[in-house]
């Protein structure tokens, strides 16, 4: 079955190639959507694909960047809030 998730991301997540990131490991498990900056710091993400694929590609996310280091900076996330849209 087919979901749509919007999530806000909020920590260090600009300027160390997230968004890079994120569509690239879409891209790999047929998600759809897009990624982009906030003016806050905060990324938006919303994303189409299979429950199974989203939950799998949204652990992929909580699973690399908490605590990883892109040239110098530490890189995490303070909060990842997920809403299902039907």
């Amino acid at each position: 079955m087919q979901k749509h998730i919007e999530c806000l991301i909020k920590g260090r997540v600009q300027g160390v190639m997230f968004r890079d990131f994120a569509q690239r490991n879409a891209r790999k498990r047929g998600v759809v959507g897009w990624v982009k900056n906030e003016l806050d710091g905060s990324v938006s993400l919303v994303a189409e694909g299979d429950e199974a694929t989203l939950k799998e590609y949204i652990e992929l996310i909580k699973e690399i960047y908490p605590a990883k280091k892109v040239r110098g900076y530490l890189l995490y996330i303070d909060e990842l809030m997920i809403k299902e849209v039907k």
